[in-house]
């Protein structure tokens, strides 16, 4: 049986599933699960249902994606345990070594363009190499999972080259990689397990005895018609958070006026004449629900609805208070005959409109607004404040040089960054990958100085903010420039960050006269003292020597036993940032298993993009928890 709980208020939700636990008491030892979307949505619903009922034990929160495919294994009688070579994280290794094979056939003429235009005919793994490969992994990674009838087609025809499609070479591709890995992408073998629930070959006791999905609001059209066929043989129950019952409300019926094509995105004409709010913002959680509702094709069980839809408005009123101008907006979307006129008082600043000239104003007034609630209320912490944004991507440089920018506003806020790279928190991570950076480029001044303010860095090498400031000046005044030796600068020593170091030592051991030059390098002695010399020189002089080292290309294996190296070399016992020492040590060990077959030679670039984003994995998971503000 599949149910579906319904409401704004997502404690609601909450306390409606901690009541359901109680009436559904599980065995003292019996591990439950509660599907979940995000890792501060499993924090927050654990601490509600300990809070509801007294405890919260032996609660498990998967990811759909993760407890689904280990249903699906179930339900075809495959390994419990096997790791699908189909994820765009193993699948880009397959890519890459069929992708030599591909790149001679007349169907990627485009690609092998793309590559010629950027330089790309070495046999080391390059950047532009790696990153062409990841995305062919991961258009086939979203293909398996949203196109599995594409990949049905690609598999039953042979496709011949006619120059009309540039993307012709994908067929291709996708039939190396079918006949080359050992199992069949997730949405192939979700259709193999729906049928075979359909026709009741599958043993119930092998699966568990409930499902249940809290405040999901996504799902691939696969996933949710496994869902819909596994509710023929166990209880499914979705705990769907949504403004109001029907998210197309004022804009129509959507199904009606699409008939059979309501699955089809809405057009222009439909988008113009729909308010724009829900036109918008509301259409991938209406799409979710009438996937829910479905056609009826994989529903093998009853279906039930449960609305538990707060109204804001009278609850106002029961509690004698105004209701505020986002109360009366809620208020209006759950009850779709509502007349009453919007009304805002003066000091009522639930729902702010500010306008900004440009991103780097926008960033400015949301950290001035969050400075003001600091100041006008007591209790209010830089944990309880939550900053979104659909742009993470644009928003994120700029979020990191105003938020990190305590010296111009006096005030240090706490803060992290979810959903992006690990290069937008300080910390030992973002000294890593700063390093592979420096290494796969050009050394500049500001990227060194971007790494001695790293307070990984300055804690494990004994530097102080003051030092990193100093350090700075230091450099520009004795003439570094950028590059690391004469090598990077063409021959030229002169002004690069070696040939620095030079001056200083000869500094310390030559007097200071006019005109003395020793083998092309002048004495440096402004304001240099021999304790800032003997504190300062070692760690630019091991930097430097760590740049050098990394910009050798290496092999998958050489990489990893090179950064643990330098784990241990510059961060030695990390204390204060284990944490991130084991997530480097975890990500490096699964990145050496997942391309444990290949011989490819890569370049720090490739390194750095790798790391980046198998950190980026566990970003922020519990930032609020750490007092921080939490940025999404």
């Amino acid at each position: 049986m599949l149910t579906i709980y319904r409401s704004n208020r997502a404690e609601f939700l909450a306390q409606l599933l901690a009541q359901k636990l109680l009436e559904q008491q599980p065995g003292p030892l019996e591990t439950l699960e509660v599907l979940v979307n995000t890792w501060p949505t499993s924090r927050w619903l654990g601490e509600q249902l300990a809070q509801a009922n007294g405890i919260s034990s032996l609660i498990r929160f998967p990811f759909p994606g993760s407890r689904l495919r280990q249903l699906v294994r179930l339900v075809l009688e495959l390994p419990a345990e096997q790791d699908d070579p189909w994820r765009a994280n193993r699948l880009v290794w397959s890519v890459l070594e069929q992708l030599p094979n591909l790149l001679k056939r007349p169907e990627a003429a485009a690609l092998q363009r793309w590559l010629q235009q950027r330089g790309d005919q070495g046999p080391v793994l390059s950047r532009d190499r790696w990153q062409l490969a990841r995305t062919m992994a991961d258009a086939f990674d979203d293909y398996a999972l949203y196109r599995p009838e594409t990949l049905m087609q690609w598999a039953g025809t042979e496709s011949s080259h006619t120059g009309a499609d540039f993307m012709d070479w994908q067929p291709f591709l996708w039939r190396e990689l079918a006949a080359t890995l050992p199992s069949e992408p997730f949405g192939l073998q979700v259709n193999k397990a729906v049928e075979r629930l359909r026709r009741g070959e599958v043993d119930a006791s092998v699966l568990p005895q409930r499902l249940r999905l809290f405040g999901i609001s996504a799902l691939a059209p696969v996933q949710v018609s496994l869902i819909q066929a596994l509710s023929g043989y166990l209880d499914v129950e979705v705990y769907l958070l949504t403004p109001c019952p029907d998210l197309w409300q004022r804009c129509g019926s959507r199904r009606e006026q699409l008939g059979s094509d309501w699955m089809v995105p809405p057009d222009g004409h439909w988008l113009q004449t729909a308010p724009r709010l829900e036109a918008t913002l509301g259409r991938m959680g209406a799409e979710f629900q009438q996937l829910l509702e479905g056609s009826g094709e994989s529903q093998l069980g009853e279906r039930h609805n449960g609305d538990l839809f707060a109204a804001p408005v009278s609850m106002a009123e029961a509690s004698s208070r105004e209701a505020t101008l986002l109360e009366q907006l809620q208020q209006q979307l759950i009850q779709r005959d509502e007349s009453r006129n919007v009304q805002r008082d003066p000091s009522d600043h639930s729902l702010l409109f500010l306008s900004a000239p440009g991103p780097l104003r926008e960033v400015q007034l949301v950290r001035d607004q969050i400075l003001q609630w600091l100041e006008a209320d007591p209790t209010l912490a830089p944990r309880d404040v939550l900053v979104m944004t659909p742009q993470i991507e644009r928003y994120a440089p700029l979020l990191s040089s105003v938020f990190n920018d305590s010296s111009a506003i006096g005030i240090e806020i706490p803060w992290r960054l979810t959903d992006r790279s690990q290069q937008s928190t300080p910390g030992l991570s973002m000294a890593v990958l700063q390093l592979l950076e420096l290494a796969a480029g050009r050394l500049t001044a500001s990227g060194l100085d971007q790494l001695l303010a790293n307070p990984a860095l300055q804690t494990m090498q004994g530097l102080s903010d003051d030092d990193s400031r100093d350090i700075t000046q230091a450099l520009q005044r004795s003439g570094f420039r950028w590059g690391l030796d004469r090598h990077e600068r063409y021959g030229d020593e002169e002004h690069s960050l070696l040939w620095c170091l030079d001056r200083w030592l000869l500094g310390l051991v030559l007097p200071q006269r006019n005109g003395l030059v020793a083998g092309g390098v002048a004495p440096f002695h402004q304001d240099l003292s021999p304790e800032q010399l003997a504190c300062w020189w070692p760690v630019l002089n091991r930097l430097g020597s760590w740049i050098q080292r990394l910009r050798q290309p290496r092999t998958v294996k050489a990489w990893v036993t090179l950064l643990s190296q330098l784990l241990d070399e510059l961060f030695g016992d990390a204390d204060g940032w284990s944490d991130e020492v084991q997530g480097l040590t975890r990500a490096l060990d699964d990145w050496q298993q997942r391309a444990e077959t290949t011989t490819l030679t890569l370049e720090a670039a490739v390194v750095s993009n790798i790391l980046d984003e198998a950190l980026s994995v566990d970003s922020g998971r519990f930032g609020h928890r750490s007092g921080c503000l939490t940025i999404s």
